[in-house]
C-alpha cells in the first residue's frame, strides 16, 4: 500500500496534467526482476495551459511502471520501463507552437525520491496521432507491438524502435501515403519534444512481407527530408505503393521487372509541393503502351527522375 500510495504521490507531484485512474496494481512477480505499478484503465490530459479546456492526451487500458526492485526497497522509485496496451495517444502542436504533450514539470516544487531512467517502451495495441497545426501534414501509427529501448527523458528521447506497426494515416501536402498498410520496421529515431522534430538515423520498413526500404531523414517546423533505398521491387506488384498523383504520368503504360530505386522527398517550409527525385536500375524488363499495345524488353536500364511537377498536378 505505501508502495502505491507513494507511486501515485510522486506522479501528481511531477505532473503538469490530470490523471484519471480506476484501479492500481502492483506486482513483483510480471516483470522480475522490476517491481511493477500498473494504472488500470487511465485517462490523460493535454498540458495545463494548451487550451481553455483541456482534450484527451492518452487513454489506456492497462499502464504499467515498472521500477528498480532494489531502489523501491530503499524508498527510491527509478522508474526503467513503461508498458500501455489497449488505447490511444494524441500528441499535437497548435499554430503558436505549444505542444500539448509537455505534461512533465521540469523543475518539481520539493525534493522527490522519483527518478526518470527510462530505459525500455512498449506499446501494444496503441494508436499514436501526431497533428501539427503549423502545416497540413497528419500522422497516425498503430502500434501492434512494439518495443523502444534507448535513453528518454521529459524533452529529448533517442531509442532504437522495433516491430509491427499499420499506417492508418500518413498524409503529406494533403497527399495520403500508405494508408492502412502494415510494416515490419526495425529504426533508430531521435525525437525533440519541445521543437517537434522527427529525425530517422538509420532504419529499415518492410511492407507487404517482401519489400524492404532503408529509410532515413527529418522532420522539423523549417523542412521535411526523407530517402529511401530499396531493391529487388516487382514493379508491377510494388506501383501501388505510391499514390497515383505521383505516377499519373505512367497510366498509359504497363511496365514490369526488377527494380532497384533511390528516392528523395524534400519539402521546406515554405514550399506549396515537395520535390521527389531519384534514381533507378531496371532489369529483365517489359514497358507495353497500352494504348496500341506496342512492347518492348529491357534487359539492363539506368536513370533519373525529377517527379515535382507531377506533385504539383490536382
Amino acid at each position: 500500500d505505501s508502495i502505491v500510495a507513494s507511486v501515485q504521490k510522486e506522479l501528481n507531484k511531477h505532473l503538469n496534467a490530470e490523471i484519471k485512474v480506476e484501479t492500481i496494481d502492483l506486482s513483483f512477480i510480471s516483470n522480475f526482476p522490476l517491481v511493477s505499478v500498473t494504472l488500470n484503465n487511465v485517462v490523460g490530459y493535454e498540458a495545463k495551459g494548451f487550451q481553455t479546456e483541456s482534450d484527451t492526451l492518452f487513454k489506456f487500458s492497462n499502464f504499467e511502471l515498472s521500477f528498480n526492485i532494489m531502489e523501491v526497497v530503499n524508498g527510491n522509485y527509478l522508474l526503467n520501463e513503461i508498458e500501455a496496451q489497449n488505447g490511444f495517444l494524441n500528441l499535437e502542436i497548435n499554430k503558436k507552437g505549444s505542444e500539448n504533450y509537455l505534461i512533465f514539470l521540469t523543475n518539481p516544487e520539493d525534493t522527490s525520491s522519483f527518478t526518470l531512467n527510462l530505459q525500455k517502451v512498449k506499446l501494444i495495441d496503441v494508436v499514436v496521432g501526431f497533428n501539427d497545426l503549423r502545416d497540413s501534414d497528419q500522422y497516425e501509427i498503430h502500434f501492434v507491438n512494439t518495443i523502444a529501448k534507448g535513453d528518454f527523458s521529459d524533452t529529448q528521447i533517442n531509442t532504437a524502435l522495433y516491430g509491427t506497426v499499420v499506417v492508418n494515416h500518413l498524409e503529406l501536402m494533403k497527399t495520403q501515403y500508405l494508408t492502412n498498410e502494415k510494416a515490419q520496421v526495425d529504426v533508430g529515431l531521435s525525437i525533440n519534444l519541445e521543437s517537434g522534430s522527427f529525425q530517422i538515423t538509420r532504419g529499415f520498413l518492410t511492407l507487404r512481407e517482401r519489400y524492404t526500404f532503408e529509410v532515413k531523414g527529418k522532420t522539423n517546423a523549417q523542412l521535411f527530408h526523407y530517402t529511401f533505398d530499396a531493391k529487388g521491387l516487382k514493379i508491377k506488384n510494388a506501383r501501388s505503393l505510391v499514390p497515383n498523383i505521383h505516377l499519373q504520368f505512367l497510366n498509359d503504360y504497363e511496365i514490369d521487372g526488377d527494380l532497384n530505386v533511390f528516392l528523395e522527398v524534400k519539402r521546406k517550409s515554405n514550399a506549396k509541393h515537395p520535390e521527389i527525385t531519384g534514381n533507378f536500375s531496371v532489369s529483365a524488363g517489359d514497358f507495353t503502351y497500352k494504348v496500341t499495345g506496342e512492347s518492348v524488353k529491357i534487359n539492363e536500364a539506368k536513370g533519373s527522375f525529377d517527379l515535382g511537377k507531377y506533385a504539383q498536378l490536382k
